[in-house]
C-alpha cells in the first residue's frame, strides 16, 4: 500500500523499541497495525466472505470506518445495500441527493445519499407505500435476491420456477419474489446454512458478508455480459519531461477528480489487485468506467498489485512456481488493456532481499517481452540498513536496473501512533532523495506526494488520517487559518472537537505541494506520484500546473 506506518524519530519521547526497523537516522517506524490513510478491515481475516469484502474495498465501493470493522455477520441495512450495489454498478444519480425523495431521507447517511438515489432511480430498490425508504431496516434474503433478479433480467437471465427446486425450502420463496429465481439461475445466490440447515432461507435476514459476496458475483456476471472497455496499452515514461502520475481508487471522489483533472496525468496507477496467498493467486476487480476513461483519453492505466502480509510475502518469494503463477495473472491483466504493473510489496523480511530482487527480475523479463511498463512502490529510507524488516529487502540499486520507475513513499514521517508532526516534511524528503540518487538513476525516481493529513489529540494519543478535502472542510467549519511551516512545506493548526478535546492537525496545503514538487526539478527526478487522487482539493492541481511544466 502506498501509505504505510512510518514515523519520525521516537527517541525524543524516550521510547524503547525491542526491534528497531530503521529507515535511517531521520525516520523510525511505528508499530504495525496503526490506522493509516489506507486501512484494511480488522474483523474479516478468517471470515468466508473476506475475499468478496476486499474486492469491494479495493474497487472503491466501500471504505473502512474509523473503528476498522466491517461486521460481516450483522444484518445488512437497506441503505448500505442500495449504496453498495449502486457503487458496484458504477451508477450516478440523475437527481439532486439534497432534494428528499422520501419522508425519512434525513435518516439516510449523507455520504450514502447519492448512491442510494442512483439505486432508486435505476429501479433496483423502491420505497414503501407510506413514502418512506426505511434506510435502517434490514433486508431478507428473498428481498435481496429479488433485487438481483430484477437487475439480471435485462442481462438475459429470465426467472424460472424450476430453480426453486434446488433448495429444500424453495417453495417458501414468496410469489412476489419469483424474479429471485433469476439470481439463483445466474449463481448469484447459492443458499446458506442457518441452524445447520443448508437452504435458501428466504425470510432470514441477509448479512453484510452475504450482501458483499452476492454483489461481487453479480458484478462479475454483468461485466461478462456487457464486456469490459479495453484501453490501448501506452508507454508511461516521458523522455522530454517529468511525469505526473497518481495512485487511484475508484470511489466517487476519485472519479470526479479524474474527470476534472485527468488531462494533466501521464498515467494512473489503479489500486485494484492484491496477492491473495503464497501460491501466487492475484485477486481484485476492474472498473468499467475507469477502463472506458483510459480507452477514451489514451492515458496509460497501470494495475497496482499490493502484497502486505509478511508471512504470505516471505513464502511466496521462496516459491518459483507461485511466482510463475503470479506472472501469468499479470499477463492476463495486460490482455485487458493495462499498460503495465506497479508492484507494491510491503512487509517483506530483510532475509528475502535477494529473493525479492530475483522475483522482480522474473516479472521484468516477462513484462518487457510484452513491451509493458513495470514500476515499484518502495519505502523511503536515508541509508541502506540491510537488517531492517521494513526497508532492508529493497536493494535500490539492483531494483532500479529492472524497472521503469521506482516510486518512493516519502510520506508517513509522522504516523497515527506517534507524536503529532508533518506527514512528509520537505527537509526529510531531501534527505531521502540525497540517498536515493546515489543508488537509483534520478530519472527513474518518482517522488511520493501525500494528499492526506493527520489529526492527533494535542495531549498525546492515537491520531487518525484525514483527506485534504476533509481538512479543508474542517477549516471552513471552524473558521481557522492554519500556520504554514516553510521548513516542512506543511501547515498545522489546533482546534477543539465536539467532545471538548484539543487536537492538532498537520497536512500539505497547495503552497506546500508546489514546494515539494520543486524537488522533482532540483534533483532531476522522473516525476511524482500522488497518494491518492480523490483525497486532494482542486488547488493541488493549480500547484501542479505551476510547477510541472
Amino acid at each position: 500500500m502506498p501509505v504505510r506506518i512510518r514515523a519520525r524519530g521516537l527517541l525524543r519521547r524516550g521510547a524503547v523499541l525491542l526491534t528497531v526497523l530503521a529507515l535511517g537516522l531521520a525516520a523510525l517506524p511505528g508499530p504495525a497495525g496503526a490506522q493509516t490513510a489506507w486501512s484494511e478491515f480488522t474483523d474479516i481475516a478468517d471470515h468466508w466472505s473476506a475475499d468478496y469484502v476486499r474486492n469491494l474495498l479495493y474497487t472503491g465501493v466501500i471504505s473502512v470506518p474509523e473503528d476498522g470493522r466491517f461486521r460481516p455477520n450483522d444484518p445488512v441495512t437497506r441503505a448500505d445495500f442500495a449504496a453498495w450495489l449502486a457503487g458496484a454498478m458504477e451508477l450516478q444519480p440523475q437527481g439532486d441527493p439534497a432534494q428528499a425523495p422520501f419522508r425519512d431521507w434525513d435518516r439516510v447517511p449523507e455520504d450514502l445519499r447519492p448512491r442510494v438515489l442512483a439505486a432508486v432511480e435505476a429501479g433496483l430498490i423502491t420505497g414503501f407505500p407510506d413514502g418512506t425508504f426505511g434506510p435502517q431496516q434490514t433486508l431478507t434474503r428473498a428481498q435481496m435476491a429479488l433485487i438481483f433478479g430484477r437487475a439480471l433480467i435485462p442481462l438475459g437471465y429470465e426467472p424460472e420456477d424450476r430453480y426453486r427446486a434446488i433448495f429444500p425450502d424453495g417453495d417458501r420463496i414468496p410469489e412476489w419474489a419469483s424474479d429471485a429465481t433469476a439470481a439463483v439461475k445466474a449463481g448469484v445466490i447459492q443458499g446458506t446454512y442457518v441452524n445447520g440447515v443448508f437452504a435458501f432461507h428466504p425470510h432470514a435476514a441477509a448479512t453484510r458478508g452475504e450482501a458483499a459476496t452476492m454483489i461481487v458475483r453479480f458484478v462479475e456476471i454483468r461485466i461478462g455480459v456487457l464486456g469490459l472497455p479495453r484501453p490501448q496499452p501506452r508507454p508511461v515514461a516521458i523522455p522530454s519531461r517529468a511525469a505526473t502520475l497518481v495512485y487511484y481508487i475508484d470511489d466517487d471522489n476519485g472519479y470526479t477528480m479524474l474527470q476534472r483533472h485527468g488531462d494533466r496525468l501521464d498515467g494512473v496507477i489503479f489500486w485494484s489487485y492484491r496477492l491473495a496467498d503464497a501460491g501466487g493467486t492475484v485477486q481484485g476487480g476492474d472498473r468499467m468506467r475507469v477502463m472506458a476513461w483510459a480507452r477514451d483519453t489514451g492515458k496509460p492505466l497501470i494495475a497496482l498489485i499490493t502484497a502486505h502480509e509478511r508471512a504470505i510475502n516471505d513464502a511466496f518469494l521462496s516459491d518459483p512456481e507461485a511466482q510463475a503463477r503470479f506472472i501469468r495473472h499479470l499477463e492476463g491483466l495486460l490482455d485487458k488493456g493495462y499498460s503495465g504493473v506497479n508492484l507494491d510489496f510491503e512487509y517483506v523480511s530483510a532475509s528475502q532481499r535477494d529473493n525479492f530482487t530475483a522475483f522482480v527480475a522474473r516479472v521484468s523479463s516477462a513484462l518487457k517481452a510484452r513491451g509493458a511498463h513495470l514500476s515499484l512502490s518502495v519505502p523511503a529510507k536515508t541509508s541502506d540498513n540491510r537488517s531492517s524488516d521494513w526497508s532492508g529487502a529493497y536493494d535500490y540499486a539492483a531494483l532500479s536496473r529492472l524497472v521503469d520507475y521506482i516510486a518512493i513513499m516519502t510520506y508517513d514521517y509522522s504516523w497515527n501512533g506517534g507524536p503529532a508532526g508533518p506527514i512528509g516534511p520537505l527537509h526529510w524528503m531531501r534527505s531521502v532523495l540525497d540517498y536515493a540518487v546515489t543508488q537509483i538513476p534520478a530519472g527513474k525516481i518518482l517522488l511520493g506526494l501525500p494528499a492526506y493529513g493527520r489529526d492527533w489529540p494535542a495531549g498525546g494519543g492515537t491520531g487518525r488520517a484525514l483527506t485534504v478535502r476533509q481538512i479543508e472542510n474542517l477549516l471552513a467549519l471552524r473558521g481557522i487559518t492554519p500556520r504554514y511551516d516553510a521548513s516542512a512545506a506543511e501547515a498545522t493548526f489546533n482546534y477543539v472537537d465536539d467532545q471538548g478535546l484539543s487536537r492538532v492537525v498537520w497536512f500539505t496545503p497547495a503552497e506546500g505541494v508546489a514546494a515539494k514538487l520543486r524537488l522533482v526539478d532540483q534533483y532531476g527526478l522522473g516525476g511524482f506520484v500522488m497518494w491518492r487522487m480523490g483525497q486532494e482539493v482542486d488547488a493541488y492541481w493549480t500547484s501542479v500546473g505551476q510547477v510541472m511544466r
